[in-house]
């Protein structure tokens, strides 16, 4: 990773596996991306889930992409 590139916040997902998903729907897509937090999600009891946030990160450079990839999953019919 170039030094100059930048991260940024896709977005916050009350699990893990929300957040999965829209990863791997993203790196299918060609888009980098990585997940924080999902450690101390694991710490907890079920039902607590909402109170540690998880969060999905992508380049800057692809922010734009993967919010019009994300936005074409979610208009898909079947």
């Amino acid at each position: 990773m170039n030094e100059k590139e930048r991260t940024c916040v896709l977005g916050e997902f009350d699990s893990l596996g929300e957040a999965s998903v829209i990863k791997g729907l993203l790196e299918a897509n060609g888009i980098d991306c990585f997940i924080s937090d999902k450690g101390a999600n694991g710490l907890w009891p079920i039902g607590t889930s909402g109170i540690i946030s998880v969060r999905l990160h992508v380049m800057e450079k692809d922010l734009e992409k993967a919010q019009a990839v994300i936005a074409g999953a979610g208009s898909v019919q079947d």
